[in-house]
């Protein structure tokens, strides 16, 4: 692919890009990764997709968090209620036997 041929003093890319010394030296020294243009759109495909499924899941933290929140709401009411309705009797729970405590 000769579209994106730039000079280097009087060296092409091309010459310089089908030496695979001087690439890995290149992608070393300034930490990056030369690779085809078919892999780079997989590779942002795959982040892509990735992406979605993380924001997705994401969405269901939260609601699962908002589920967890609205039924502990509901238990502390039912407790309060149950407290409520204990301390009316004027019972106390001693008096059962162990089998029969809350």
């Amino acid at each position: 692919d000769y579209r994106n041929m730039i000079r280097l003093r009087s060296v092409t890319t091309h010459e310089l890009t089908t030496d695979p010394e001087w690439m890995k030296t290149i992608e070393k020294n300034i930490d990056v990764r030369f690779v085809d243009l078919d892999v780079y759109n997989a590779i942002k495909r795959e982040i892509a997709r990735d992406t979605a499924a993380a924001a997705s899941e994401k969405e269901e933290y939260q609601r699962t968090v908002k589920k967890l929140e609205a039924n502990r709401r509901e238990v502390e009411k039912a407790k309060e209620e149950y407290d409520e309705a204990l301390s009316k009797l004027g019972v106390s729970m001693d008096r059962w036997c162990n089998n029969c405590k809350v």
